[in-house]
């Protein structure tokens, strides 16, 4: 037996109970308070189970869903399926077939020449300071960026610049037309 079954059946059984409690309390002689508290205690017990039961069942696979549940579904399922569509379609569109290098270029960083200035200061005054910073100026080739003409299964092409072992740059290295 179903575990919501087992609940709901214990809910009502709270319910049904509620009228042999009064009469076992009158038997016995309890007051007022006391019956009112046993009957209480049953109501409350009754509509916790039943809540919980309502709760299990919604849970359970084998329960059918009412129609419009069921609708709006199926509903909702048809709208995920078409995005994935839209989304697989668009992957495929864009995905790149053949590649061609435009340009290359180096990534350069300018230094200053702070250092070999104070240096310069320090050994011949200010005419060191001056020779220092001129001298010290450098230029450091930081990395290597590549530009590719790539064509799209689409058939659109399109610029992409990407940096020299990345894995895009693996990816349309790959692609190079031979």
């Amino acid at each position: 037996m179903k575990k919501w079954v087992k609940i709901h059946i214990a809910a009502w059984l709270c319910l049904v109970a509620i009228v042999p409690a009064l009469i076992v309390c009158a038997l016995m002689g309890m007051s007022s308070e006391g019956a009112l508290g046993v009957l209480l205690f049953l109501i409350i017990a009754w509509i916790v189970l039943l809540r919980k039961s309502f709760k299990a069942r919604k849970q359970d696979p084998d329960v059918m869903a009412s129609p419009k549940e069921q609708a709006k579904a199926e509903k909702r399922r048809i709208e995920e399926e078409r995005k994935l569509k839209e989304r697989q379609q668009k992957l495929r569109d864009n995905w790149p077939v053949s590649a061609v290098i435009v340009t290359t270029q180096d990534k350069t960083k300018n230094k200053s020449g702070l250092g070999s200035a104070v240096v310069g200061g320090m050994i011949a005054d200010p005419v060191g300071a001056v020779v220092g910073a001129s001298v010290g100026k450098k230029t450091v080739v930081t990395g290597q960026t590549v530009t590719f003409s790539v064509k799209y299964q689409s058939g659109r092409t399109g610029i992409e610049t990407v940096e020299v072992g990345s894995e895009r740059f693996n990816f349309l290295s790959s692609l190079l037309l031979k």
